[in-house]
């Protein structure tokens, strides 16, 4: 939980708190937990709407189901300190009489409680981290037992469950119907001898497959869709989401053709484990995809573009990066410089995106400036000197021509592609681009928290990035993070 979400969550504590116990004359008990269990199942349907895929705020206001996860989580965990408040005011009152625990609503308010705290519990990031199918399961019933026994608890409220109830039925229809038409799942209602639609399987490292799917859809770059594989899936309608690695193309929607969706996925646990595994002895394996999902920034307008990205990020900034030098080429841009820094484990994982990278590289017009640096943490390359000036510890991957050498034979010096060892220094970095950037500056993040920490704290400590700085005539600098576990 960062510092924003922690404002967010007090916050709007603090406001239903001060509903609850204002006016209650003279803090009398019986006012104020009732007033609590009020305002707690006037949250249910809110909680159960932020939650879904498909919600009338994103509908409304084109925010990413994912970003509105923060009031999500920050009106649960609200309602389950007033769920907590009640329960202590009902104590305090006496359990006795209509409020004793033998009564069968009393026992069955109890049940609500325990499952909505369960559910907060296990919610919790390291908890969740540690299972996350498991995780899945669990609060789907548990957030179930809340709803089906808090009705049963307070029958005369009906109108604050039913409708959380009906939310989450309507949100269950939309994604089927999205990934019937989108799959054409009616052609496999009616057996004709085939199956689903096979995405490629190809194991590109020891711990990372890519998943490669052909559909006719439209995307933007960054955004992401589930996954479900039958095969592979542990449970019946498991779904997993996954950033597309690759960006829309114009010209396969002119032709008519299925877009290729490219998905860069590292093994883990769970899902991903077996779907690495199934990578060693399937070439291909039978899929369903949900989305396009998430609304991510969009750079079009930016003069300047800083992408960073961690290990298996790369699947969201690489698209953002394809974007970027279409729109140049086509002369629709307004974008002047990108650097595009990729931290990796070893120089192999370059071949994820090796071939399309290099062409991306190659099809770069002269008036946008792009360098690419990627640095590798755990091999150490030999120092290599090139004919444009650039020194570092530099190396060609797999024998192949490559980023190193395209930037000696088809970039001028303002352009370079660059295999480095080591971490890269991000505050130096942004200092740099930072003070000779001209026009509006987009920094995005994607990878593992401590990247995303890192280039915030470091963000924090350039003065060209103060506030101050926009009246000094600096660029105006946006920060987008997207942060893996």
């Amino acid at each position: 939980m960062n510092m924003a979400e922690i404002v967010v969550t007090l916050g709007y504590l603090a406001a239903l708190l001060i509903w609850a116990f204002i006016n209650s004359r003279g803090l009398t008990v019986g006012l104020w937990a009732n007033r609590a269990a009020h305002l707690a199942t006037s949250q249910t349907p809110l909680i159960v709407a932020l939650a879904g895929k498909n919600n009338i705020v994103t509908l409304l206001t084109s925010i990413g189901y994912e970003k509105l996860n923060v009031l999500h989580r920050a009106s649960a965990r609200s309602t389950l300190i007033l769920i907590w408040v009640h329960a202590f005011g009902r104590w305090r009152l006496g359990l006795r009489g209509h409020a004793s625990l033998d009564e069968v609503d009393i026992r069955f308010g109890v049940v609500s409680m325990a499952a909505f705290s369960l559910a907060a519990l296990l919610s919790v990031r390291p908890i969740r981290n540690m299972a996350y199918e498991a995780f899945l399961v669990s609060h789907i019933i548990l957030v179930a037992m809340y709803l089906i026994f808090g009705l049963l608890h307070v029958p005369e409220v009906k109108y604050r469950f039913w409708p959380a109830l009906a939310i989450w039925a309507l949100d269950r229809l939309l994604r089927m119907l999205r990934m019937t038409i989108l799959n054409k799942l009616w052609v496999y209602v009616f057996p004709i001898g085939k199956g689903l639609d096979d995405a490629t399987l190809e194991r590109v490292s020891s711990d990372t497959v890519r998943l490669t799917v052909r559909r006719s859809f439209k995307w933007r770059s960054g955004q992401h869709a589930y996954i479900l594989a039958p095969s592979i899936a542990a449970l019946p309608f498991e779904a997993h989401p996954f950033t597309i690695a690759s960006a829309y193309s114009e010209e396969s929607h002119a032709k008519g053709s299925p877009q290729e969706i490219v998905f860069i996925i590292r093994g883990r646990d769970g899902f991903t484990k077996r779907l690495l595994e199934a990578s060693e002895t399937r070439q291909s394996v039978p899929v369903v995809i949900d989305g396009p999902y998430g609304a991510p920034p969009r750079l079009s307008h930016y003069s300047t573009s800083i992408l960073i990205a961690g290990g298996s990020g790369v699947s969201y900034t690489f698209p953002l990066l394809l974007d970027i030098v279409r729109q140049a080429k086509s002369g629709n841009g307004v974008a002047q410089r990108v650097l595009f820094v990729w931290v990796v484990r070893s120089a192999s994982h370059v071949d994820w995106i090796d071939n399309l990278l290099q062409q991306a590289v190659q099809d770069c017009p002269s008036t946008l400036q792009l360098s690419i640096n990627i640095y590798v943490t755990q091999q150490s390359l030999p120092e290599l000197s090139h004919e444009n000036g650039v020194k570092g510890d530099m190396t060609s991957i797999e024998k192949k021509q490559s980023l190193a050498e395209i930037s000696t034979t088809s970039l001028t010096s303002s352009r370079k592609a660059r295999v480095l060892s080591g971490r890269p220094d991000i505050g130096t970095m942004l200092k740099e681009e930072l003070s000779c950037a001209s026009g509006l500056v987009s920094i995005d993040v994607s990878g593992p928290s401590a990247l995303a920490d890192a280039t915030r704290d470091a963000l924090v400590a350039c003065n060209e990035a103060q506030p101050a700085a926009v009246l000094r005539g600096l660029p105006r600098t946006t920060l987008h993070l997207e942060v893996s576990p």
